[in-house]
């Protein structure tokens, strides 16, 4: 009995230790020796439907969400899951734990996190309602299971971008239909980027691009890696092409884009609308 006792007291004086410990901000995990940070933020702006920003440390800090990948500017669902990121988070209080499988930031200095807002993990949630897909960034993610069944759940139920999912992952990164100066007199300032987020490569050959004056752009034979862009400029130039970044032109001495309203069509070469978008 007093060996019973005893251990009782070492397993409560331990889950004490842990508790501590992750109200300090940070946990241990075995086999993942970085600190796993913890901060209870306010949430200021959701930009789309996988980053937010925040206030913290008397800074604005951009949040990538972990784990999660929704659709880009243009693409289906993307207006959807901005606006249910909206609803979990915005303008609450909201805890930011860090994975110490990953690094803290991303290229772009964006803190990478898990969001719990009401104590839930909204990462989860985006993806078992459909919005987002699983993105692995290490095979060794805190919540990598129940990610990966979250969407296992969601294909099988066919529930919110999965309908359309195969079409394309190909999203706008980049709208810049309003550059500084004169783009009369600089059109290739003007441009458009385009991201390939699949997870396999994509043969754009042939693919077009409309813009509301009808003027059509034709994307040479090219295939598009995962995670690859293309920037589409206004004007003329040179193409160039690498694996992972190229940048081509409409070829016409002019601008392409109105400042203030336009609509871009994205078609694949079968005539299948990708993207249309709007601004």
């Amino acid at each position: 009995m007093k060996i019973r006792a005893n251990l009782i007291l070492v397993v409560v004086f331990a889950a004490i230790l842990i508790s501590i410990a992750f109200l300090r901000g940070y946990v241990q995990i075995p086999g993942l020796s970085p600190e796993i940070k913890k901060s209870d933020v306010s949430s200021v702006f959701v930009v789309d439907g996988d980053t937010i920003k925040v206030w913290m440390n008397d800074s604005e800090r951009s949040v990538r969400l972990l784990g999660i990948n929704t659709p880009e500017k243009g693409q289906y669902y993307h207006d959807e899951a901005t606006n249910r990121l909206r609803e979990l988070v915005y303008n609450r209080s909201v805890t930011l734990v860090s994975d110490s499988a990953t690094p803290d930031e991303d290229v772009y200095g964006r803190l990478l996190r898990y969001v719990f807002a009401d104590g839930t993990n909204t990462n989860i949630i985006l993806i078992r309602e459909g919005y987002a897909r699983y993105y692995p960034l290490n095979q060794s993610l805190i919540y990598g299971a129940e990610m990966e069944e979250a969407e296992r759940n969601a294909r099988m139920q066919n529930i919110g971008l999965w309908p359309m999912a195969n079409i394309s992952c190909i999203g706008i990164t980049i709208f810049n239909y309003n550059p500084s100066g004169d783009e009369r007199k600089n059109a290739t300032s003007e441009y458009v980027a385009f991201k390939n987020s699949c997870d396999f490569d994509v043969n754009i050959s042939r693919w077009t691009v409309v813009n509301k004056g009808l003027d059509i752009f034709t994307f040479p034979e090219r295939f598009l890696v995962s995670g690859a862009k293309i920037e589409l400029h206004s004007g003329i130039g040179n193409d160039s092409f690498s694996k992972y970044n190229s940048i081509v032109y409409w070829d016409k001495n002019k601008s392409m884009w109105n400042n203030n309203h336009d609509n871009l069509v994205m078609y694949d070469r079968n005539g299948t609308i990708i993207l249309n978008y709007t601004y």
